[in-house]
């Protein structure tokens, strides 16, 4: 491997790194000017005098990832403290409706006692009574006993059915407080049941949410709450079964899993659920005859570090960039090109090609794409590995289109032109156009 003549770095300034003697490392300070950038680092070794790409890094700062740690610190803090206020009052709730039951039972119990134990009082006035009345008729009711049974000694309103009636209210009366805090009861455990639903939409569990709207539905429950809860558990479902469809590398399971999604008017909450599944059906079928990560940084920085390529290659990778959503206006110049090529980041060009979803392409875009390339000298595409990774691709994609679109030639006719191109692309541009191929 050759020696490294001379190492550069491109960060807000450009800096010449110097080695150190008597070893392979090098170093210098590099001013990033305190902001996100992408820094590059360039290479010169002693055969060539040509400076070449060898790797971009991006730099983060502190206070971005202070902001960043910050707020899920934050998050967390909150969630904890919501998790634990309910609890705490679902657990005073529980306590507070044992407490009142126990209660209740406890009195009923005293007052069961109090009438057993008086039982037998009852049963001998009720006895004497009886006798008292006997011996009246019978004529043979002497003074003494005639005095034992006056006002002072026994009360003549006391009746048989006067006890009855005493004993029948209070029995109506505790069974009156034993249903008032039944009912306080079982409110109670619906108000706690209608936490739990809550608490399961939040946690975005689905046996914890299934298990909650049962229990809702025991008791009568059916309002906009339980509607929702009942949409966000039909949601949950279908994203776990695409989830665990991928997992398994099922195509014929993964394919079902999205046409559920889709009869169930969920496409557009899980889109970019199911973009990411047919990308996996697109690698386990291989459609494309390449894989979408065949087209690596590697490639990409070839391609970027050319000052004048050829011909084809630009052919090419304007059709691919028409593909991602960039009219050809902006690729007309190479340097515009060079720099949509970035490696790394939310905008690299890399994520915005596994990105492309074959079913959301244009007709007039994929037909204008096709005419780029079928202009293209195939003998030219065995003279470099990048020009024949990026046609590949295009075409691929053009077929995929075609066929889970289910186009007809007819609909490939009319290729786009710029201004159409920027139509469909809801983009406005004032620069002059250029047109290549």
């Amino acid at each position: 491997m050759a020696e490294a003549g001379s190492v550069l770095v491109v960060g807000a300034k450009v800096a010449e790194l110097r080695k150190l003697e008597d070893s392979d490392i090098w170093e210098e300070d590099v001013i990033i000017d305190n902001e996100e950038r992408d820094v590059n680092l360039f290479i010169k070794t002693g055969d060539t005098s040509e400076r070449k790409l060898l790797l971009t890094y991006q730099v983060k700062t502190e206070a971005s990832l202070k902001l960043l740690l910050d707020e899920q610190q934050f998050l967390s803090r909150k969630g904890k403290a919501q998790a634990s206020t309910v609890t705490q009052k679902e657990d005073k709730e529980t306590k507070e409706a044992e407490r009142r039951a126990k209660e209740l039972q406890k009195r009923k119990r005293k007052e069961d006692e109090y009438f057993e134990k008086n039982k037998d009082k009852f049963d001998e006035e009720e006895k004497e009574f009886e006798q008292r009345e006997k011996e009246a008729k019978k004529g043979k009711l002497e003074e003494d006993k005639v005095d034992q049974f006056s006002p002072g000694k026994f009360d003549d309103s006391i009746t048989k059915e006067s006890l009855q009636e005493l004993a029948n209210d209070e029995e109506k009366n505790a069974q009156k407080r034993i249903q008032d805090w039944q009912i306080l009861y079982e409110e109670l455990r619906k108000k706690m049941a209608r936490e739990r639903l809550h608490q399961a939409a939040v946690a975005r569990q689905p046996d914890g949410l299934r298990a909650a709207l049962d229990e809702c539905y025991g008791y009568g429950f059916d309002d906009k709450e339980t509607r929702l809860a009942e949409h966000l558990l039909i949601y949950l479902l279908a994203k776990q079964e695409l989830k665990t469809a991928c997992e398994s590398e099922d195509v014929a399971k993964i394919e079902k899993a999205i046409r559920k999604i889709e009869c169930d008017d969920l496409d557009e909450a899980l889109e970019i659920e199911i973009k990411e599944a047919r990308r996996k059906i697109w690698t386990l079928k291989g459609v494309r005859g390449i894989k979408p990560f065949d087209i690596d940084r590697q490639a990409l920085s070839e391609v970027k570090k050319y000052n004048s390529p050829s011909p084809p290659l630009h052919i090419v990778l304007q059709a691919t960039l028409l593909l991602i959503g960039v009219d050809e206006n902006k690729s007309s110049e190479w340097k515009r090109c060079q720099g949509m090529m970035t490696t790394v980041g939310k905008n690299s060009l890399l994520r915005k090609i596994v990105g492309v979803d074959p079913k959301t392409l244009h007709p007039e875009i994929c037909a204008r794409a096709k005419l780029i390339l079928d202009a293209v000298d195939k003998a030219e595409l065995k003279r470099g590995a990048a020009v024949a990774t990026f046609y590949a691709w295009s075409m691929g994609v053009i077929e995929d289109a075609r066929e889970v679109n289910e186009w007809s030639d007819k609909e490939l006719i009319t290729p786009a032109d710029v201004f159409r191109q920027r139509e469909i692309f809801n983009q406005s541009n004032s620069s002059p156009i250029k047109q290549i191929g």
